[in-house]
């Protein structure tokens, strides 16, 4: 391996400096190498730029290096084109151009590379290490491994960097912790080291871990915005987005990470979080302008736009199928052989595949354990119920008591393995629970899995998927006009798309209703803050100010963060609200917990146009009626769907006026919705939207005929 200052820049800083004095006359090319290491990068700038007498290929080389460090992108954008056409023959020239295209995110020209690009990896260290980068880009593990295990070197912190990130693809992440262990002890202030170990906890889902690693790492790492968005991350995992929100905007404002789509990702997640919904249209355009780049961000932008009932939902769907169906990530996944529906004669028996990414205490999964327990034992099909997703909590062992259903963990295998084991199932029916919500594998049926595919239950809006055959629900969320786009045909139930009959085991089960609250009318609403439009809070201050000393309570996952509830304050005041009459409610800790705060209100308002779902059935549930505003789409008729399926169309409002009057009228007789609670959870309990059986009996009818 080459030596001297090339090998000296491969070395980690310590919290030790080995040099502070500026070269004078002539450039100590060890010297410079030692202040970029010990991050002295205005003495190490200096010295590069006023040097006498060097050779410029050494000077441009430890220049682009500084600049490759500090992302002082401007500068790069002409050295490494300048030093690749001078110097294309020179090794480290080479991986300096690699590193600049990693950073980029510029894999189309590191995809082209062949074996020739790689001559002379095994005497230059740095070219080995980006090419062995440039593997983990591609996915190609296996050669990754063997190029590793060429790399002869004691005691190399890039090469157990490299090992550790390798490992940490492979899902072995607890493995590639240990590895990163014996250099944490050396108080490495080194970016990449804290990036990789702290990538590793976040994947783990330790918030708690990651909170105090990040205190260490941003003590010891040069320049501190270079970790900001693991940062935010870690805020996100501990519920605090207004934070997380705020260190990511840092980072953008401070020049790093504007390549990455993931810190974009994070962005919208924690713009999401803390309601800033409009916001997200903004961080949207710059997307458009490397679509297949932010690859991943694409799927949340569709659930963005749809829970706005955004004009733009069809061209961005299209957008995306073309991108997706023209990315070489996803060549592996449009082998399939399968067709649309080949039918079966009425009667015989179908293998159909439920598959999510939820299956844990999440609501696609207790709604489903309960429809799919309350047939346990009289399938007339063969159910298959596939998680994408490691299984975290007990809600797995639920489904496997169910008689009729198997479950199977796909969570570790990479995405097109994923889609070769369901098709492998060789379901007649695949049913996407998920749609683009976390977790999902939309990829999979974009090259379809079985000759009927269909969108239910987990998504509030059309896929876009041309290979998605139906899109799933009733008559109160597919009214007879139809007056939002969708990819999909229409299938209308005669019924309540869904129902609520909680398993035996879940907390919903033995939650009890609760004891009203006393004193002047509550209103409150447990809704996610994206779903709080400026509409909706302008709705509610109307309300509030025409019944004296009446009061809101709004509770989110957020409000552990102060700073969500000073943004959302704002938000209030703006619409209208006096603030001594709004109380904040922050996260359970529980899901009886949760329950039992339905006990701080008397009626719940349904957000607009992105109304409730899960939210709706559980204020019915625990004796707190539901005051809707039915819209055009699926989204804003949710709650809709839920009401008419309890047989409580009185509390479905057409029009602002009418959901405003529904308001008043309830909250006059308050003392007799105090006084009989109970009654709501009957009415659920009597309705449809009570009977799993008849649901699930519904369906495996519905299947026979979408299979036709």
């Amino acid at each position: 391996m080459q030596e001297n200052w090339q090998t000296i820049l491969l070395r980690p800083r310590t919290k030790t400096s080995s040099s502070s004095s500026l070269p004078k006359t002539f450039l100590d090319l060890e010297k410079v190498s030692c202040l970029i290491v010990d991050g002295k990068w205005v003495l190490a700038e200096a010295a590069l730029l006023s040097a006498l007498d060097c050779d410029d290929k050494e000077r441009l080389s430890l220049l682009a290096c500084l600049d490759l460090r500090l992302r002082n992108f401007s500068r790069l954008n002409c050295l490494i084109p300048f030093l690749v056409e001078q110097y294309s023959q020179d090794s480290f020239v080479r991986s300096l151009w690699v590193h600049w295209c990693l950073i980029k995110g510029d894999d189309l020209s590191l995809n082209n590379l062949d074996g020739e690009f790689w001559r002379d990896e095994e005497t230059c260290l740095h070219l080995a290490l980006m090419h062995g980068e440039c593997l983990l880009r591609q996915k190609a593990f296996g050669e990754c491994q063997v190029l590793l295990d060429t790399l002869l070197v004691d005691s190399n912190i890039e090469r157990d960097l490299l090992q550790a990130k390798l490992l940490s693809k492979q899902r072995n992440y607890l493995n590639a912790i240990e590895l990163l262990k014996s250099w944490q002890r050396r108080a490495l202030a080194h970016p990449d080291f804290w990036r990789t170990l702290l990538q590793c906890h976040f994947d783990l889902r330790e918030g708690n871990q990651l909170a105090s690693l990040i205190d260490l790492g941003l003590e010891q790492v040069p320049r501190s915005e270079e970790l900001l968005d693991l940062f935010a991350w870690a805020c996100l995992l501990n519920r605090k987005p207004a934070l997380a929100r705020r260190s990511l905007l840092l980072q953008r404002l401070l020049g790093w990470n504007l390549f990455s789509p993931t810190p974009v990702a994070q962005l919208c997640h924690s713009q999401e979080l803390v309601g800033s919904i409009d916001y997200l249209l903004y961080l949207h355009h710059a997307i458009d302008s490397e679509p297949a780049k932010y690859l991943d961000v694409h799927g949340s932008l569709l659930l963005h736009l749809t829970s706005i009932e955004h004009q733009s939902v069809q061209a961005k769907a299209l957008q995306y199928m073309e991108i997706l169906q023209a990315h070489p990530d996803y060549s592996k996944h449009l082998s399939s052989n399968i067709s649309a529906s080949t039918s079966h004669p009425k009667g015989d028996s179908l293998k159909v595949a439920w598959i999510t990414g939820d299956c844990r205490y999440h609501p696609v999964s207790r709604f489903l354990l309960g429809l799919l327990n309350a047939y346990s034992g009289h399938f007339s099909h063969k159910h298959y119920l596939v998680s994408t997703r490691p299984f975290d909590d007990e809600i797995p062992e639920m489904f496997k008591a169910i008689n009729g259903l198997e479950v199977l963990d796909y969570s570790q295998s990479y995405a097109h393995l994923k889609t070769q084991a369901i098709r492998d199932l060789k379901a007649d029916i695949a049913i996407d629970l998920s749609g683009w919500t976390d977790g999902n594998v939309a990829t999979a049926f974009l090259s379809r899995v079985a000759p009927v595919q269909i969108n239910y239950l987990g998504y509030f809006g059309s896929t876009g998927i041309p290979a998605m055959d139906w899109w799933l629900g009733d008559k109160n969320l597919f009214p007879e006009q139809v007056h939002q786009w969708h990819s999909e045909k229409l299938f209308r139930l005669n019924r309540c798309f869904i129902a609520w009959q909680p398993h035996p085991e879940l907390p919903e089960a033995k939650a009890e209703v609760q004891t009203p609250p006393s004193g002047p009318v509550r209103f409150g609403c447990f809704n996610h803050l994206r779903k709080l439009s400026d509409l909706t809070l302008e709705t509610w201050a109307s309300i509030l100010s025409s019944i004296p000393d009446s009061r809101l309570l709004v509770k989110a996952a957020g409000f552990e963060d102060d700073m969500a509830i000073s943004l959302l304050s704002r938000r209030l005041k703006r619409a209208g609200f006096d603030l001594e009459r709004i109380d904040f409610l922050s996260f359970s800790l529980s899901a009886l917990e949760h329950l039992s705060q339905y006990r701080y209100i008397d009626i719940a308002l349904d957000p607009f146009p992105n109304g409730g779902c899960t939210t709706t059935v559980e204020a019915l549930w625990m004796g707190v009626p539901v005051i809707t505003m039915s819209g055009k789409s699926y989204v804003s008729r949710m709650s809709t769907a839920v009401l008419k399926g309890a047989e409580l169309d009185q509390l479905v409002a057409q029009d602002i006026t009418a959901y405003i009057s529904l308001a008043k009228t309830y909250a006059s007789n308050v003392n007799s919705l105090r006084a009989d609670r109970e009654k709501w959870r009957f009415k659920l309990k009597s309705s449809s939207l009570g009977n799993a059986r008849d649901l699930m009996s519904s369906l495996e009818n519905a299947f026979q005929v979408m299979n036709v």
